[in-house]
């Protein structure tokens, strides 16, 4: 009878067999010097031969990491590794395995199995060191993973085609499409039902506090906050830098579409649309059925009737040009309770609904919103005339130092302008003929500059002697700021034949410094009147 070899010799037994079936398949079998790193065997496999068709320059080179498990089986189907080893093993983005063979106690071969770290298999190994964590148990040496190679194995047969066949059915042949799943894989399994989790303390104010919370409407501000990370359905606490910025955060709800909401004022006034999106609110007490959000309003829609809200404060945050644009002329509708509101469902074969919002809507700036209105659209048009774009963003708090902006929409296009120039004498006019000038500038408003100039009809005031007030603007020309502003203006008197030229140098505004009447001015297009003396040309 043949003796029984201990464990140490069985061990000694199986790996000289395995280098020796890796040899005779010509893979290049190199031994592990330290124990420690968790593989016994890197496995080379030979590059594709010239006759492959692959260009030699692009031969991938293909290998995977071995742990060597030899039993007699004595005590079962499983085969077991120091945690600590299998983890460095099995997170290595190559092919890690571990090989069992099953030999006969005096160490005759019988069968090998391979058991690939990869899915399930993977999955087990980053669990246990999660839990371990969990339960601060951090010492990973001294605890063992077991594998059931006869459930979880590929069984082949111990030689040199059986060993070269169950690697490189394990590896694959794609080195590149292995690592970048294997990578995926270790970072992503256990977090299927995962991921970060919180619990915070928050302050509710009331029954509408709560219901905007829900709704996303108005933010959650935790008065504590813990995050955790939970994987494989265990939490440790969280450790990144996520709580670094979070000082609020708000409710998502489900998206079930897009639409378009337009807002239409009087007739033949520019409607208003906006890309909105379609959120289902949580079935819970009196809650809105749905929600059409925009950036800067949400509409919610409950059995009592439509709601309209604009998104925080009005005025807070930074917006170009034209959303500035849109959202007054909207608000400017809608504050005087007489606008309509449609929704596009953007869905084939569902009409557009159309409400009267026949409510007021309620907020500052109301009386102003028309003013404001034709001043955003009306420098659009002036940028629009020379060729020029308002791009970047700004606080709406700029309008009001938009003065010089509304001079120049008002005079440019308004058919009946609010501003005038004055003139306590007029030398040279001759009495009851009127007096063609021309009047030239530069402004700027938002990102954008433009120099324009336009021709002034001044008639003298009968109530004043010798007084003179203009009566009429025509405009003669818009374009990009010009670099010297008094060649401009006199080349264009010379080009209108214009002999009077009103200097803005000698103009002076009058003006309004409180908000109520710069409030005032914008809604008259320009802060007051002006005087200024003729500058002959």
């Amino acid at each position: 009878m043949t003796e029984r070899l201990p464990p140490d010799e069985l061990g000694a037994v199986g790996e000289n067999m395995f280098r020796t079936l890796c040899g005779q398949a010509r893979l290049a079998c190199n031994k592990s010097d330290r124990d420690v790193t968790g593989w016994d065997f890197i496995v080379e496999f030979p590059m594709a031969t010239p006759d492959a068709g692959i260009p030699l320059d692009q031969r991938a080179t293909n290998a995977c990491h071995v742990q060597l498990k030899s039993t007699a089986g004595e005590s079962g189907s499983r085969v077991s590794a120091k945690l600590s080893a299998v983890e460095r093993l099995a997170k290595d983005p190559r092919p890690a395995l571990i090989v069992a063979f099953r030999l006969r106690p005096d160490g005759q071969p019988l069968v090998g199995y391979v058991i690939h770290l990869i899915g399930d298999e993977l999955a087990r190994v980053l669990r246990r060191p999660r839990a371990a964590a969990a339960h601060r148990a951090f010492d990973l040496n001294p605890p063992t993973i077991s594998f059931d190679y006869l459930k979880v194995g590929t069984r082949f047969e111990l030689s040199p085609d059986g060993v070269n066949g169950a690697l490189r059915a394990a590896v694959g042949d794609d080195p590149a499409g292995y690592i970048q799943e294997k990578q995926r894989q270790l970072g992503e399994l256990g977090y299927e039902d995962g991921g970060i989790e919180g619990e915070a303390l928050i302050w509710i104010d009331g029954p509408e506090h709560f219901n905007d919370i829900m709704l996303g409407l108005s933010p959650i501000q935790p008065k504590r906050l813990k995050l955790f990370d939970r994987r494989f359905g265990i939490r440790i606490p969280y450790q990144g830098a996520i709580l670094d910025s979070i000082e609020e955060f708000r409710v998502e709800l489900p998206h079930i579409g897009n639409c378009n909401v337009v807002v239409r004022g009087d007739a033949f006034t520019p409607a208003v649309v906006f890309d909105a999106e379609i959120l289902v609110p949580p079935p819970m007490g009196n809650r809105p059925w749905l929600l059409i959000r925009h950036p800067d309003f949400t509409l919610t829609f409950k059995e009592e009737g439509l709601n309209f809200q604009t998104s925080g404060a009005f005025g807070d945050g930074l917006k170009t040009l034209d959303a500035w644009a849109k959202l007054v002329r909207a608000l400017s509708y809608l504050a005087n309770g007489t606008a309509r509101l449609a929704i596009d469902w953007m869905s084939e074969g569902r009409s557009p609904l159309t409400l009267p919002v026949d409510q007021p809507v309620d907020g500052p700036y109301l009386d102003l919103l028309p003013a404001i209105t034709k001043l955003l659209d009306g420098w659009q048009r002036l940028l629009e005339l020379a060729g020029l774009k308002s791009v970047e963003s700004f606080a709406f708090d700029a309008i009001w130092d938009a003065n010089a902006a509304a001079m120049a929409v008002d005079i440019l296009l308004n058919p009946a302008p609010i501003a005038f120039f004055e003139f306590d004498s007029l030398n040279g006019a001759v009495e009851g003929e009127l007096v063609e000038a021309i009047y030239f500038n530069s402004c700027r408003f938002t990102d954008a500059s433009i120099s324009y100039c336009v021709q002034v009809t001044l008639q003298a005031d009968d109530s004043t002697s010798g007084r003179y007030r203009s009566i009429k603007f025509k405009p003669l020309d818009v374009r990009p700021v010009v670099s010297d502003l008094e060649e401009y203006g006199m080349e264009r008197a010379h080009s209108s034949g214009l002999s009077v030229v009103i200097h803005p140098e000698n103009v002076t505004m009058v003006d309004t410094n409180d908000r109520q009447n710069v409030a005032a001015a914008a809604q008259e297009m320009m802060p007051g009147g002006l005087e200024a003396a003729p500058d002959p040309a």
